[in-house]
This record gives structure tokens, C-alpha cells and sequence, in this order.
């Protein structure tokens, strides 16, 4: 599973205002989320055996949410993607299998850009079928 494979999914799944991409966001849209890589934890799981047992890996992964100069409709739209992961588990995105998605407690809200677009961030842990 790669980031590419996130972009995607939530591309099918919900609405992307006026663009998603990876790495970035359009700053001068009012509507727009942006798929960015995550924070790894400091060790790698291996399971018992070595590489060649470990079956599965993790997409760490952030989802930023650019949404409008409407704090309601940010919020609206931040728990709306929160919700794609909520419990989500044994599916597929874009034709990856996904065992377990943790996003968090919910959408952490980071304020305002310089234009006073509301931005909410979800962290995600994706566990996957190792390629």
C-alpha cells in the first residue's frame, strides 16, 4: 500500500472539493486535501521467524483537510474522511488489502492558513498486506 493507493481511495470515496494530491495542497483553493506521509515509530515490527514471516506492514500517513472560512463546514467535512477509517477493517483500497486502520480520536483541527481556510489533520496507522 502506498500513499498513491490512499490519494485514490479517497478520491473514490468522498468528495475532494477542488483537488487531492500528495504531498501538497493547492493553497489557493478553498477546498482541497492533501495526502502526506506519517511519522513511523522508532522500531519496526518483525514477527517471530524473521522478514520472510512478517505477512503484513504499516502505512503511517497524514490526511489534511482544507476545507473553506467555515469552522462548521471544515468540522463537517474533517469527521466526514475521519469516518472512512473509523473501525474500518479487512478491506480493500484501490485494490489493497487493509487488515486494520487506526485514524485516532478524531480530526485534530491546526487552525487557519494566511488566507483563513480552516485546516483539520488525521494521523492514520494503515496495516496492509506487505508487498
Amino acid at each position: 500500500m502506498t500513499l498513491e493507493n490512499l490519494r485514490n481511495y479517497l478520491k473514490e470515496k468522498t468528495d475532494v472539493g477542488e483537488g487531492i494530491a500528495l504531498g501538497a495542497i493547492d493553497g489557493n483553493s478553498e477546498k482541497f486535501l492533501g495526502v502526506y506521509p506519517g511519522k513511523p515509530p522508532d522500531k519496526q515490527r518483525v514477527c517471530l521467524g524473521g522478514p520472510e514471516q512478517t505477512l503484513t506492514e504499516e502505512l503511517y500517513a497524514t490526511v489534511l483537510i482544507h476545507w473553506g472560512k467555515s469552522m462548521a463546514a471544515a468540522m463537517d467535512k474533517a469527521q466526514q474522511v475521519w469516518q472512512l477509517f473509523y473501525a474500518a477493517a479487512s478491506c480493500t483500497m484501490d485494490g489493497e488489502a487493509v487488515f486494520a486502520v487506526e485514524p485516532g480520536g478524531g480530526p485534530v483541527p491546526v487552525g487557519r492558513d494566511d488566507r483563513g481556510i480552516f485546516e483539520f489533520v488525521i494521523n492514520l496507522k494503515i496495516t496492509c498486506a506487505k508487498e
